[in-house]
């Protein structure tokens, strides 16, 4: 039997990416994991949408427009005044309410959360939890618990059967008393084809970066890069609605660098197909980073092409097999490692392809990955 699962988080269509301002990180990683876990269990995804606090936005938002949320799952959407503050109040009030009302309208066998350390997920788990509904939050970004002791960590825990994180350091040093399990993130199946092809005539290699640059995501550090590397024999593309936004006003006039911003999910997977070397950064001295976990990393290796990034602690020491890390914490190191993958021969090209690709089919798409923290959850519960 299928369990019931109410999952409380952000629930965002390609629609909704394209026309609200939503995290597109957050937009995607909750679409593969709920459209895996629709495939298992009956799921009731309880959510808002992101909108600006007024005067910029509208005084109070309904979320009723059925394009905002995916097709596959039911869907409960809290509209709220958009205040300053007020709305903070408002979802810590409103969303235990909402809970509350669907677990006593059916059987939920567990309520999963996105994320732990907002005052109204707190809350809500705190409402589930005296009702007898096992709570299971999922670690995605925070700020550094080593900062308080992990006391936001520890809060929720109190409330929780069970936590899931996406960083392999919280994962290893997360200090609550209840069963943990590591999933980081997926995608929806393999990009790459049967084969790398064959090399192409002499052009400019092209190194993509998709998804959000900003202080914690590496912003400044790739600037560096850019400087370092742009010229008639490289050329940059970035995706991404905020990044190009930001980086427009510094790299608007660079013959060297591309910026479409934001693309559809056909475009985007052109442009990856297309990359000689996939770009992932985060500033490694960030303190925050220690939890973040950079949701792209696995889209990018479903195209098989070699993926640079800067060294994380939150990643699993699993992608050493298929990702090119720098030696160092420095953008030199950075460009190096980028330069040393450019002059690599088709050989080595191949090679790693069919490397990058066997994992990927073995550990990161979302039905696999979902599907081991299925059985984890009902291991949780006795079923």
């Amino acid at each position: 039997m299928p369990m019931n699962i109410l999952y409380i988080g952000p629930n965002d269509s390609e629609w909704a990416q394209k026309n609200r301002p939503v995290s597109l990180a957050a937009a995607k990683w909750s679409r593969g994991f709920l459209t895996a876990l629709s495939k298992m269990a009956n799921v009731t995804a309880l959510t808002h949408t992101y909108e600006v606090s007024w005067p910029k936005g509208s005084v109070l938002w309904r979320g009723y427009d059925k394009r905002l949320y995916p097709d596959g799952w039911n869907c409960v959407a809290v509209s709220y005044p958009v205040i300053k503050y007020f709305r903070d109040w408002w979802y810590a009030w409103r969303y235990p309410v909402e809970a509350r009302r669907i677990a006593r309208a059916g059987k939920i066998d567990a309520a999963i959360f996105y994320n732990c350390h907002l005052p109204y997920l707190v809350r809500t788990m705190k409402a589930l939890h005296g009702m007898g509904v096992p709570c299971f939050p999922i670690i995605l970004d925070g700020d550094d618990p080593r900062k308080d002791d992990w006391e936001w960590v520890k809060r929720a825990g109190r409330y929780s059967r069970g936590i899931v994180s996406l960083s392999w350091w919280v994962h290893a040093n997360c200090p609550v008393d209840v069963p943990k399990y590591h999933m980081d993130g997926g995608a929806d199946g393999w990009c790459g084809g049967d084969a790398l092809e064959k090399s192409r005539p002499p052009r400019p290699s092209i190194l993509v970066h998709t998804g959000a640059l900003d202080q914690w995501r590496g912003l400044d550090f790739m600037i560096e890069v850019v400087r370092k590397m742009a010229s008639p024999d490289v050329r940059f593309v970035f995706c991404g609605k905020t990044s190009c936004r930001i980086l427009q006003k510094i790299f608007g006039d660079n013959p060297f660098v591309d910026l479409p911003g934001f693309v559809d999910e056909e475009k985007m997977n052109r442009i990856c197909r297309n990359a000689d070397v996939l770009l992932n950064v985060r500033d490694p001295l960030h303190p925050d980073n220690i939890l973040n976990y950079p949701s792209k990393l696995p889209h990018y290796l479903s195209f098989g092409r070699p993926v640079v990034s800067t060294r994380l602690e939150s990643l699993s020491p699993d992608y050493a097999e298929v990702v090119e890390f720098a030696e160092g914490d420095s953008v030199d190191d950075y460009v190096a490692k980028v330069r040393e993958v450019l002059s690599w021969d088709q050989g080595r090209r191949e090679a790693k392809f069919k490397a990058i690709r066997e994992w990927f089919l073995a550990r990161k798409q979302w039905d696999v990955l979902v599907g081991g923290m299925y059985r984890w959850l009902k291991n949780c519960l006795g079923k």
